[in-house]
């Protein structure tokens, strides 16, 4: 929106997280639903259904997400503290 020149007086966004089971019991992350709360005035409408038809292409989340983020998880164990 700053590149279309849409002054906003903020953002705010609503999420909705599903959680769901895999075959094998576990919890995880089924689906996403994102509410965008963009505060812009009544003259910047056509300007922010511009900029809305053209975001999710742009998004790095939205599309990082849907594509997959790989994740590298390193457990380091902590010495063992001396007890008093």
């Amino acid at each position: 929106m700053q590149r279309a020149g849409v002054k906003t007086s903020g953002v705010t966004a609503d999420v909705h997280v599903e959680i769901v089971r895999t075959d094998e019991k576990r919890l995880r992350i089924g689906k996403l639903g994102v509410q965008l709360h963009p505060g812009v005035s009544g003259e910047a409408v056509a300007a922010l259904e511009r900029c809305t038809s053209i975001f999710e292409d742009y998004c790095i989340v939205t599309q990082s997400v849907r594509k997959g983020i790989d994740v590298e998880v390193h457990v380091e164990r902590e010495p063992a503290r001396a007890t008093a």
